[in-house]
């Protein structure tokens, strides 16, 4: 994804995909759609297999460069997401 600009980024989204955004904050939007933009669609992942996913901060401050504290806004979003093992 280094290679691609942020216009270039493309996601697509189901219905119910859709529907389940309207309960998460922005933030948590913004961090979902930047995971499904690393997921290669011409490869399907194993659905018996949980999926993961690298967000850097730096990463993160540049598709949403307004943000004043990328660090926190990333940690706030990502807070539901973390799997420990």
């Amino acid at each position: 994804m280094d290679e691609r600009t942020k216009s270039s980024l493309s996601v697509s989204q189901d219905n119910q995909l859709i529907e389940a955004c309207y309960s998460m904050t922005l933030s948590e939007k913004h961090l979902l759609l930047l995971a499904i933009s690393k997921i290669n669609p011409l490869v399907f992942p194993k659905k018996s297999e949980p999926t993961e996913f690298c967000i850097t901060v730096e990463e993160w401050a540049k598709y949403y460069p307004d943000d004043k504290n990328p660090w926190r806004t990333l940690n706030r979003a990502s807070i539901n997401w973390i799997c420990l093992k």
